[in-house]
């Protein structure tokens, strides 16, 4: 069975509410828990902070549709916020590996998550591809079907550095420009 990589793990931020029923203790960088969803996983070995960054491997089927497949690294917050974070797409296990091959939609990004253990949990996503294209993801309600304000392809001035805003019910996501400004990638408003 071929795996499909994405790095959720340490690059997905869970935000209050949070129900953390039976996440496992994995305390990485500024993360006190991590959360296993149906197929996903990641070894411990393959996780590391080290100066500001971290390292993840993972493995999961996807987050979309009705139910999630992923582990991946999460703190619990609460109220409004905004998280910005740099990504990188590293070698996977085996260093020869072109990290851009496999599945199209491998992704990474900042997540709020209604509840860390629950696969079918409300969410927003700010994601990057694997191409770098970037796109903000949701879904509504727990096991509901997911949306996306539609993929954006890399421009020639823009960085890796995402952004996710929560305001009351509102997500906004944003993608850094090489001038230090933040341009607008998808806005969503979860009314349930």
């Amino acid at each position: 069975m071929k795996r499909v990589f994405t790095l959720l793990a340490g690059l997905v931020l869970c935000v209050s509410p949070l129900v953390l029923a039976q996440p496992e203790e994995a305390p990485l960088g500024i993360f006190t828990h991590a959360a296993t969803l149906t197929d996903g996983f990641a070894f411990p070995e393959d996780q590391s902070y080290s100066n500001g960054a971290y390292t993840i491997i993972a493995s999961g089927n996807d987050v979309w549709n009705n139910s999630d497949g992923a582990y991946y690294a999460c703190k619990e917050i609460s109220g409004s916020f905004v998280v910005t974070a740099d990504f990188e797409w590293n070698r996977m296990v085996q260093p020869e590996q072109d990290f851009t091959a496999g599945n199209e939609w491998m992704k990474m990004g900042i997540m709020f998550r209604a509840e860390a253990d629950n696969a079918a949990s409300q969410h927003a996503y700010a994601i990057l591809r694997r191409d770098y294209g970037t796109d903000l993801q949701w879904r509504d309600t727990a096991g509901g079907s997911s949306g996306d304000s539609g993929l954006i392809a890399k421009g020639a001035t823009e960085l890796n550095t995402i952004r996710l805003q929560r305001s009351g019910n509102t997500f906004v996501a944003y993608r850094k420009q090489a001038d230090g400004t933040f341009k607008q990638i998808g806005s969503h408003t979860n009314d349930t």
